[in-house]
């Protein structure tokens, strides 16, 4: 898995627990409906870049 799909995979994911907390604290269902939609896409991130992470030394 390259540096990149590292930081994006990890910034969306922060970033979507972030949300859903806020939005659960505050009593803001945007925001957890945000958060929820974030860490789907980090899970997408992370699908998309696990082919290089499963065989690193495959060219």
């Amino acid at each position: 898995m390259s540096i990149l799909g590292i930081a994006i995979t990890t910034i969306l994911g922060l970033l979507g627990i972030a949300a859903i907390i806020f939005g659960f604290v505050g009593g803001e269902t945007y925001l957890v409906i945000v958060g929820i939609l974030l860490m789907v896409s980090a899970a997408l991130t992370f699908s998309m870049f696990k082919k290089s992470l499963s065989d690193p030394f495959k060219n």
